[in-house]
């Protein structure tokens, strides 16, 4: 996959951080409407810049504007398709409850999952998926993906989390207890996934005594 699109008549170097810390200062006062507003000037005087309508995407998302996010997103995509807006448009896609469609491009994501800028990228795109194929009951697939990424960045907590959960739906509760059981001795009592994980192994023992 390549994701590498050359933007025409794009602003100076000073015009686009004058434009992020305008947007950021909107954004520190909870002003969404300013910040929003502000890109949508940007991306009126240079229309194939794709920054300002994934900015406009952005922060239409944070105000709930989920038809507005997308179609902004879609508009960024459009001139360049890069792993974060795609990210973004997959969670505005199940957001606004169309969940084949944010699964469709969320599975894409996962197999193009070098291309993320950083690991934190990439992560925060599988727990998306992860949400989105909880949300349809695909508990197999969920194992799949939790496990690929536990493969590649190691056991975070909420992947765990979610291949557990994943084989609960799957109905294979005494896998699921073994694995949690298997996680439990290694999780830090302040993470706020603890309490998620006693509240999974009260269920599993009620599954497995009834």
């Amino acid at each position: 996959m390549s994701m590498k699109v050359e933007e025409v008549g794009s602003p100076a170097g000073e015009e686009i951080a004058a434009l992020n810390k305008a947007c950021q200062a909107f954004v520190e006062k909870g002003d969404l409407k300013s910040a929003f507003a502000e890109a949508e000037a940007f991306s009126k005087r240079f229309p194939v810049f794709a920054h300002a309508y994934s900015l406009q995407g952005r922060f239409a998302g944070e105000m709930g504007e989920f038809d507005t996010a997308a179609f902004h997103m879609r508009q960024s995509i459009a001139i360049r398709p890069i792993f974060s807006s795609l990210a973004e448009l997959a969670r505005v896609l199940g957001k606004q409850g169309k969940l084949e469609d944010s699964l469709i491009l969320s599975r894409f994501l996962l197999k193009n999952r070098k291309e993320a800028s950083s690991d934190q990228e990439a992560m925060g795109s599988i727990q998306d998926l992860l949400v989105t194929l909880t949300r349809l009951q695909k508990g197999a697939e969920m194992v799949q993906v939790a496990d690929a990424a536990i493969a590649d960045y190691g056991g975070a907590t909420v992947f765990h989390y979610q291949a557990i959960l994943g084989l609960m739906l799957t109905k294979a509760f005494q896998p699921a207890m073994r694995r949690l059981e298997s996680v439990e001795p290694h999780l830090n009592p302040a993470d706020p996934m603890s309490a998620k994980f006693a509240q999974l192994k009260q269920i599993l023992r009620g599954n497995l005594n009834a």
